[in-house]
């Protein structure tokens, strides 16, 4: 074992996932300030099978290797680096989204929210600065929130979830499913849609029960006026299964993991 410090190793030498609390937080400003976050871009399809948009993924390029997000994001947020880097995302997201609706008018932007950045008063104007900078419509953007967003009833968080749909700005339940308040939520909340979490999806084929979960959410959401997207689809079985049952769009590794720009270009 060495008996270096982490301060006195090479960046190189450093894992991320090894490192906690400020040292992991140090390492994550330093990979901001030399550009080794980078955003993906997983598409999400219609039922034909033709791309309805993307979900835009931060990534982080570390020099030893890929990281996590489930690593890096909550260690965001306890810095309160999630302000910096998640406004980062929206700007970005929204100028590639503009780029590729000059030629798929229709492309649509889904963007993941953390609850630290929806409780901070600022964070309206960070979504309409992404706008204006990128000239994205604000129906061309939706945010995916998960109910986490909601525990305590913030009072400031529903006033801004409220002033995002009067906007235009769509607003996904993300993980639909996984948590206990999540119909209360859909009948006070301007949500537009639900993604069906993966956990409902993966191997329905098999799972006569899960089938059953699937036609209930299906006739809520239609009972309710949500767009429905089912997420963690990876074989064809269940995506026929998912389609047949009424959900509209499908988003998985049955059809790409996130991609770069480039590369989601190239493939779709």
């Amino acid at each position: 074992m060495s008996d270096q410090s982490p301060s006195s190793l090479k960046r190189s030498e450093l894992a991320p996932n090894l490192l906690a609390g400020r040292e992991l937080q140090n390492e994550i400003r330093t990979g901001a300030r030399l550009g080794e976050f980078w955003l993906a871009y997983q598409p999400i399809l219609d039922m034909h099978g033709e791309v309805w948009g993307a979900e835009a993924l931060m990534r982080w390029a570390h020099p030893m290797g890929a990281q996590s997000p489930a690593l890096f994001v909550p260690a965001m947020e306890q810095c309160e680096l999630i302000h910096q880097l998640g406004a980062w995302t929206l700007t970005e997201a929204c100028k590639q989204a503009h780029a590729w609706r000059k030629t798929r008018p229709d492309f649509r932007l889904n963007v993941n929210v953390s609850p630290v950045q929806l409780r901070d008063a600022a964070f309206i104007d960070r979504v309409m600065d992404a706008l204006h900078v990128s000239g994205l419509l604000p129906g061309a953007l939706s945010l995916e929130i998960t109910e986490n967003v909601l525990i305590g009833h913030d009072g400031h968080v529903i006033e801004r979830l409220h002033h995002l749909a009067s906007l235009g700005i769509g607003l996904y339940m993300d993980d639909f499913g996984t948590g206990f308040s999540s119909i209360g939520n859909l009948r006070h909340l301007p949500f537009t849609g639900i993604k069906i979490d993966r956990s409902f999806v993966h191997n329905l084929s098999q799972d006569p029960r899960g089938q059953a979960v699937m036609r209930w959410v299906v006739g809520l959401g239609r009972e309710l006026g949500l767009d429905l997207i089912a997420e963690g689809v990876e074989t064809h079985e269940d995506a026929r299964i998912v389609v047949a049952r009424g959900v509209a769009k499908l988003q998985g590794f049955l059809y790409s993991e996130g991609l770069s720009a480039v590369d989601f270009e190239r493939q779709f």
